[in-house]
């Protein structure tokens, strides 16, 4: 990054790029583009288009610390402290995973099995930044939803998220390992998610350094095999998930046989495989009977 203090925004943006290319960043003009923006507010036209629009010296001091924060692998949720998910705005810190497209496979898995029932409860284990749950609550206003999380840090996000977005009359937080400190209504939850933690212990130093560094290893690593979370939650979801009830977990990469095997055990029927926008399988769902 150059070090002059009268740099326009495209000047700005340029070197921005180039510092993260140099950092072998994937995707370097977009995360240089975005930081950008999220800094000035501008519209990305007005940063490609009107060459002579310049930075103030706080915005570039801005703009060079977060490049330098990029370049050294740290996430550009955190720097930025919002990340995108459903199309709603989710803050996010170091103490919840960052929201992944990925994730919205779950929310409309559920959307589409809700069609059928007239569900009116719902708990999100694992909630971390309250993505899943709060975009639930904000597509159906006839739900209500728990969030839990073991991370008093975690809740406090989900809950700041869950004010920003006007759904705190309809949802509740709940510090607990799984099921430990929750109590259901009467006759059950109507659905139950979760994004629980899935990688493979021995699989946890491969991950990309940005996520190995930056984010909570108790959201990722699912011991041994990567489904002792889903383990401990079945063993438990017969007596906390209504009658009729859906059961939605996002999985890991090529353990859908292996979850689906668990929940077939547990007496779960109808149970469906989801693909996400890459064409892998990464949730599924089932009903109690």
């Amino acid at each position: 990054m150059s070090n002059s203090d009268d740099l326009s925004a495209w000047q700005a943006f340029s070197n921005g790029r180039e510092a993260l290319q140099q950092a072998k960043i994937n995707n370097a003009e977009n995360e240089a583009k975005w930081l950008l923006q999220s800094i000035t507010q501008w519209r990305s036209e007005a940063i490609f288009f009107d060459q002579s629009l310049m930075l103030t010296a706080a915005q570039l001091s801005e703009f060079k610390d977060g490049i330098v924060r990029r370049a050294a692998y740290e996430p550009l949720a955190h720097i930025i402290g919002e990340m995108e998910f459903w199309s709603l705005p989710f803050t996010v810190t170091p103490a919840t995973l960052i929201p992944r497209a990925d994730s919205e496979t779950l929310v409309e898995a559920v959307l589409q099995k809700m069609d059928n029932t007239k569900a009116e409860t719902l708990l999100d284990l694992g909630t971390g930044s309250g993505c899943l749950m709060l975009s639930l609550l904000h597509e159906r206003p006839s739900l209500s939803g728990v969030g839990v999380d073991r991370s008093a840090d975690a809740l406090k996000v989900a809950a700041q998220n869950a004010k920003a977005l006007r759904l705190t009359p309809r949802a509740e937080f709940i510090q607990s390992i799984w099921f430990d400190d929750v109590t259901a209504p009467d006759g059950g939850f109507d659905i139950i998610i979760s994004n629980p933690p899935y990688i493979p212990s021995k699989d946890m130093s491969g991950l990309m350094e940005s996520v190995k560094s930056h984010e909570p290893h108790s959201a990722l690593d699912g011991g041994d095999d990567g489904l002792d979370a889903y383990r401990a939650i079945l063993a438990e979801v017969a007596i906390n998930l209504a009658r009729g009830g859906l059961l939605a977990f996002e999985i890991g990469i090529a353990q859908a046989d292996d979850v689906i095997a668990l929940m077939a055990a547990q007496k779960l029927q109808n149970i469906q495989k989801h693909k996400d926008l890459s064409g892998i399988e990464r949730v599924i769902t089932g009903f109690l009977p």
